[in-house]
């Protein structure tokens, strides 16, 4: 037997997998598609680099995932010549791929926060500055948002 808020709850979720996007909105739900608020997003991001400008620190936590990631990737007997990075991890990656580890020769490293995109070329420049003979992966930095 079904009770009367399992009708409700099945009659909803119907008429939410057989309405359009605009019947949702003329019926005042938001469109299902638009997870994110782009803008509160990016603005947190460039928050997010203005910490990391200041603290001059890796993140240990970060610099231990990215570490276990790339352990990961030197085990698949596949080869993967480009890497892309999707949000702020990508200076980080990028060091931890220098010197030609994993095989990575591109990287593609991905952000919707310009900020973060920027602290990540200052540090691969610092990178080049410390270590001028060393190999760094070619990076492209685009700017979009990841979804």
């Amino acid at each position: 037997r079904w009770t009367w808020q399992q009708q409700q709850y099945q009659q909803q979720q119907q008429h939410l997998h057989t309405s359009s996007p605009q019947q949702m909105l003329q019926a005042g739900l938001e469109n299902p598609m638009e997870l994110f608020d782009r803008s509160q997003k990016a603005a947190q991001r460039d928050r997010a680099a203005l910490l990391r400008q200041t603290l001059h620190r890796p993140d240990p936590l970060l610099l231990h995932i990215t570490e276990r990631l790339l352990d990961r990737l030197e085990d698949c007997l596949s080869s993967f010549p480009t890497a892309v990075v999707l949000g702020g991890a990508g200076e980080v990656v990028a060091q931890g791929l220098a010197n030609g580890r994993a095989g990575v020769t591109r990287l593609i490293h991905m952000d919707s926060s310009p900020a973060m995109l920027q602290l990540a070329k200052e540090r691969a420049a610092e990178h080049a500055q410390r270590h001028p003979s060393g190999y760094w992966p070619d990076t492209s930095y685009v700017l979009a948002d990841e979804e």
